[in-house]
């Protein structure tokens, strides 16, 4: 028995003496002085003679680990690896509290792996790309210096290229349902690829927009009754505050007029709304009206008109020509089609879907504006009246009409039989009118004859005679009257009465 532990002593002091002089030939080899500390070099246990008993050193009883330096542990029954730590879970475990890290480098590359307080990283430490590779060690993902990532390409352009040749998508499901992106020969595609509907949103992840998968869109609905639905016209609130006076100047502070407004949009302040009829800057616009009462530092809502016909819209059977004319009701001009019998019912306004004739509008302004106030404009985008009409009017194919001005102007009375008015209008003619006037009293037995003259593109005069008595009126009376000019030019002056 004595003979027997003598001989495992001498043993495992052969083995001491073996790793010791195999620790000085590798750092000779390395070109290191045997004055430094040598790096360690374990055995499993079971390389080590089974009569070593666990009392013996290297053997930690208490772990069942060899140990090398007070940090390295390699534990003898599955070979995993503890680096900071004695209780290794993988092959190699490395732990430092707070923070731990791992490293690769070759003197020009680094690339580092690890753990802190941000979560796990993947960090190429010098400034190169990180590339990601499976399959034969082929390039699979690239993330460039400059913070953009290739998916199939090396050199993305965007924040994330995804690119295959040909054709190129990427998708996001989650079991049920599936959307995906991408492009093929047929242009750009984002598509529902299982049975359910497209939906659009923004702001605050609202829905704005919706295709149903039978191909219907809505556009501020869900569901759709035709193939374009749009319900509704919400305003949005306008940045900055606006004042007014007593003209139809608006005066803002703070407002983007020039990027948010446009022409014929609709600004709603103090529970009036008011139609922009110029916008001059983006502190000054010009509306239709005066705000009554006036508003100071107010903030607004502003909203596109309710429908825009930019081209032919069957239902209201318009169609618009290439120089903007729009005919109602008439297939007297080229771009034509038929009306729907079955028109669709929008948001309480019947309107079909919208056909594109192959000509285009050249003008500035759509041909027809129906604003929120429920304006009629037709070639302008503000109108000020429930049918505000710039250009020619023709009625059943009658006369066509170029300019119409009409009004009621106040005489009141005269002390003398013949009283003289002087009536302007309120935007000139391009050529003396046509008018006719009409003398209208209170309930009085008067008689009054009423001729024109000195008729002008700007003005004109009325005779008002009382013929029934040489004397004057003591009543208040008024002048109707209606001026015209008809689509060819007038080149004589009017006959005189």
């Amino acid at each position: 028995m004595r003979k027997r532990i003598m001989f495992t002593c001498l043993l495992t002091l052969l083995v001491s003496i073996f790793l010791t002089v195999f620790s000085l030939a590798v750092n000779s080899q390395a070109g290191e002085s045997t004055s430094q500390a040598t790096p360690p070099i374990t055995l499993t246990k079971s390389e080590i003679p089974g009569s070593i008993t666990p009392s013996l050193t290297p053997y930690d009883a208490s772990c069942g680990w060899l140990r090398t330096t007070p940090n390295v542990y390699l534990y003898s029954g599955s070979d995993k690896v503890g680096i900071g730590t004695t209780t290794p879970d993988r092959k190699l475990t490395v732990y430092s509290s707070g923070s731990a890290y791992t490293n690769v480098k070759d003197g020009t590359h680094e690339i580092l792996t690890g753990v802190d307080s941000n979560g796990g990283i993947v960090s190429v430490m010098t400034n190169h790309d990180l590339i990601l590779r499976a399959g034969s060690n082929s390039e699979k993902m690239r993330i460039k210096v400059d913070g953009t990532v290739g998916i199939g390409t090396t050199t993305p352009d965007r924040k994330l290229t995804v690119y295959n040749g040909g054709s190129a998508y990427t998708n996001v499901k989650d079991g049920t349902r599936e959307i995906l992106t991408g492009v093929d020969s047929n242009g750009g595609i984002l598509s529902v690829m299982t049975n359910h509907d497209l939906i659009l949103r923004a702001g605050g992840n609202s829905e704005k927009m919706r295709i149903k998968i039978d191909g219907k869109v809505g556009i501020g609905t869900t569901s759709p009754s035709a193939k374009l639905t749009v319900n509704g016209n919400s305003p949005l609130t306008g940045t900055g505050t606006i004042s007014s006076s007593d003209t139809t100047k608006v005066t803002g502070t703070g407002t983007l007029f020039t990027t948010e407004l446009k022409v014929g949009d609709i600004i709603i302040a103090a529970g009036q709304k008011m139609t922009v009829k110029s916008i001059s800057s983006d502190t000054e616009l010009y509306t239709t009206e005066v705000f009554v009462p006036h508003i100071t530092n107010q903030s607004y809502q502003y909203q596109s008109p309710v429908a825009l016909f930019n081209r032919y819209v069957p239902w209201l059977n318009v169609v618009a020509s290439s120089s903007g004319d729009a005919a109602i009701n008439t297939a007297a001009a080229s771009n034509t089609a038929a009306p729907e019998a079955s028109p669709d019912a929008v948001d309480g306004i019947v309107l079909p879907p919208v056909v594109i004739p192959p000509i285009y509008l050249q003008t500035f302004f759509p041909s027809l504006v129906v604003n929120s106030l429920g304006n009629v404009g037709i070639k302008t985008a503000a109108p000020e009246a429930t049918l505000d009409l710039r250009g020619t009017l023709r009625v059943n194919e009658g006369s066509t009409f170029s300019k119409i001005q009409a009004d009621s102007t106040y005489v009141g009375s005269s002390t003398s039989r013949l009283k003289v008015v002087t009536i302007n209008f309120d935007t000139p003619f391009e050529n003396p009118p046509y008018i006719t006037v009409t003398p209208r009293g209170q309930n009085y037995g008067d008689v009054f004859a009423v001729t024109t003259r000195n008729i002008t593109s700007t003005s004109f005069q009325v005779n008002i005679l009382r013929v029934d008595s040489n004397s004057g009126w003591g009543q208040t009376l008024y002048v109707d009257w209606m001026a015209w000019t008809q689509y060819y030019p007038i080149t004589y002056s009017p006959t005189i009465y």
